[in-house]
């Protein structure tokens, strides 16, 4: 049993000038159109008459010397050579019969091919040798318009450069002229119709290959390979593709040299975590380059995302060593809190604790407590967490915060319950009653402040603000109240 041969192709897009012929027609046909009431009159003029005498004196009496004399005598001319059922057709149903000379029809002959195309559309063969096709395509249809002649006027068509989808295989090549049907072309007119130049691929960095993948392949040219060198962040993967860092994805560039030409193909991958080796190739090369310090911080936080979390955490290390980022501060606490707490650098910590949220603190100093934690930073994280010097700090200040609030409480208590609201409502205005009852209005009632929300600092002040009105105005009132009763 034979083997069958496998036949490789590849479809691609390709530059190409086409020789072609131009022709233009000139299509003549009778038919008729809407008769006009001149027409109508004069016509029925011919056919009610029976001489042109005749005729003319009539028009002399309707129209005298006025401009419509010459009209329709003129008129009269053309419609008395008409046949009797042309003449009936004018008066009985309104036709008028023309003769119609059509220039606007042209179509172009490819002789490499074998075809010809007309109107966006495509046949086989020269129109020009099957007349009666062309006529069809071109004539009016309707039962009363009648063919007379079709005449041609033939000339070197523009050799213009057009793109067009082809097909290469090792068998032959064929292209395609818009109707979705390809016509075949031997190797040599190929190479006639297209410019094939010596590709200088000095700028590419990837690997040139024979190997046909899935894609759109295009035929290679030096203005694209010009456009390889000219992006900014451009590498070599390890699939050995030229590959260029975009801001919202990574655009490779493969090349390979089938049937005697360049082809390339360009490809886009996102920055997610199904390219993650693509985008380590991408980061290595950042960091290679030292071009990562310039590198778009919202594009790079997208890569490092989609990559190993080792691999990211040395950037991010990298990176932070040398500048403060917000961005790069919240992408490192997401890689923390996702289980990564080792080999973190001291310096990197502390730049990333300036950037976060006090709230996430506990992540941070369970990887390094040494990260210069003021006692409310250490407030939110459980003792178990806690150095020993840490809980006691922690304690200390609690117990502290404890016991003022039980001073501020008792003092605040015994106001409140002492009525003085309502008792200085009948003193007179002084400035000892205007300080007692703003600080009433201001702590107790609907306006009673939460102290239990306030830091140590806070509550210590407003201890020393709530002591220094208890052992002072606040006494003071109650004396002025209890002399005047």
């Amino acid at each position: 049993m034979m083997e069958e041969k496998y036949t490789m192709e590849i479809r691609a897009k390709v530059a190409l000038s086409l020789p072609n012929t131009f022709y233009k027609i000139v299509l003549k046909y009778d038919t008729f159109e809407k008769a006009t009431y001149d027409s109508y009159l004069i016509a029925s003029l011919v056919a009610n008459t029976k001489s042109e005498e005749e005729a003319y004196n009539y028009i002399d009496e309707i129209t005298g010397k006025g401009s419509l004399n010459p009209h329709f005598k003129k008129l009269y001319d053309q419609i008395s050579k008409f046949t009797l059922e042309q003449i009936n057709n004018i008066i009985e149903n309104s036709l008028f019969p023309v003769t119609v000379v059509d220039t606007k029809n042209h179509f172009k002959y490819y002789p490499i091919f074998d075809a010809t195309r007309m109107n966006d559309k495509v046949y086989d063969g020269n129109l020009r040798d099957n007349e009666e096709k062309l006529k069809n395509l071109i004539m009016p249809k309707g039962d009363k318009i009648k063919f007379l002649s079709m005449e041609y006027s033939e000339e070197e068509g523009t050799l213009k450069t057009d793109n067009y989808n082809a097909i290469f295989s090792d068998v032959d090549i064929k292209v395609d002229l818009d109707n979705g049907q390809y016509y075949p072309i031997s190797k040599d007119n190929f190479d006639l119709v297209h410019e094939n130049e010596a590709i200088n691929l000095e700028g590419y960095l990837g690997d040139i290959s024979d190997n046909i993948t899935e894609g759109n392949w295009n035929v290679l040219s030096n203005s694209i390979v010009g456009t390889f060198s000219k992006a900014k962040y451009v590498f070599r993967d390890t699939n050995k593709r030229h590959c260029v860092i975009n801001s919202d994805c990574i655009k490779t560039t493969e090349v390979i040299n089938v049937f005697g030409l360049y082809f390339y193909k360009d490809s886009k991958y996102d920055f997610s975590s199904k390219n993650a080796q693509l985008c380590e190739d991408a980061i290595n090369y950042l960091m290679d380059s030292k071009n990562i310090n310039e590198f778009k911080t919202k594009s790079l936080i997208w890569i490092l995302s989609a990559i190993d979390e080792k691999v990211a955490q040395k950037v991010i290390q990298y990176i932070l060593g040398r500048k403060d980022s917000k961005e790069i501060s919240e992408l490192a606490l997401r890689i923390i809190k996702s289980g990564l707490e080792k080999g973190w650098n001291h310096d990197v910590l502390f730049s990333i604790k300036k950037q976060v949220s006090s709230a996430d603190y506990k992540y941070l100093y369970r990887l390094d407590s040494d990260l210069d934690f003021a006692i409310e930073d250490i407030l939110g994280i459980d003792d178990i967490d806690l150095t020993s010097h840490d809980r006691k700090r922690k304690q200390e200040y609690i117990s502290k915060k404890e016991n003022i609030l039980k001073e501020i409480n008792l003092m605040i208590g015994e106001i409140t319950n002492s009525g003085v609201r309502e008792k200085i409502k009948s003193l007179s205005k002084s400035k000892l009653k205007d300080s007692v009852k703003k600080f009433v209005d201001k702590r107790t009632g609907h306006n009673k402040k939460d102290y239990n929300l306030m830091s140590l600092e806070q509550l210590e002040r407003e201890y020393n603000e709530i002591k220094g009105m208890y052992y002072g105005d606040y006494h003071e009132i109650l004396k002025v109240i209890n002399d005047n009763n």
